[in-house]
């Protein structure tokens, strides 16, 4: 028990509240969009002069925005630009978009559940894209990634140690079983 107190506390020393886009001066996010280690297709995104479509440049922009980043300002931009994606209605990535949101999900779960503490509206797009997938996969994993059983179980391993998020985890976990409970309500009429 004292192994885990003291894990606990080491871990929570090295903690700093993670900066998002909307908290960045109009000068630390001019400084980001002119970084050169950001993609040109993100900025051209956030600019309005890229549609996204069923292509190699957006694979490549989702898969870039939901992988680590090191530098704080371009995961705050890659963050905001993707919310934007889950948030707009694009058939065209409706079959690509869940496996980039469940890649976000995974390689960055503090950054993303502490933003949806305060944006749950977010969270439920989030989880209504999820939740479409997870239904649609069923039991079934494709290509190597997770169906829900699994996502839930690598989350909430990937999480134990933070109990500051356990609510907002549960509420996360909930919305995507409910809506995949929705998609097989009209299969019960039958």
């Amino acid at each position: 028990m004292k192994t885990l107190l003291l894990l606990f506390v080491l871990i929570n020393l090295d903690y700093t509240p993670p900066v998002y886009w909307e908290q960045m001066s109009g000068e630390q996010q001019a400084d980001v969009l002119q970084n050169n280690n950001v993609l040109p297709s993100v900025v051209s995104f956030y600019e309005g002069s890229l549609q996204l479509t069923d292509d190699d440049t957006t694979n490549e922009m989702l898969n870039t925005m939901a992988q680590p980043q090191s530098d704080e300002g371009v995961k705050a931009f890659y963050f905001a630009q993707f919310n934007k994606i889950v948030t707009t209605i694009n058939p065209a990535l409706d079959e690509a978009l869940p496996q980039y949101i469940m890649s976000l999900v995974l390689n960055e779960p503090i950054y993303v559940l502490n933003y949806f503490i305060k944006h749950r509206q977010l969270m439920q797009a989030y989880c209504v894209r999820l939740g479409n997938e997870f239904y649609s996969r069923g039991n079934n994993p494709e290509n190597n990634l997770y169906n829900f059983k699994q996502f839930q179980e690598h989350l909430t391993q990937e999480m134990e140690y933070y109990p500051q998020y356990q609510t907002i985890l549960a509420d996360f976990f909930y919305f995507i079983q409910k809506r995949m409970n929705e998609l097989r309500a009209p299969h019960r009429q039958r």
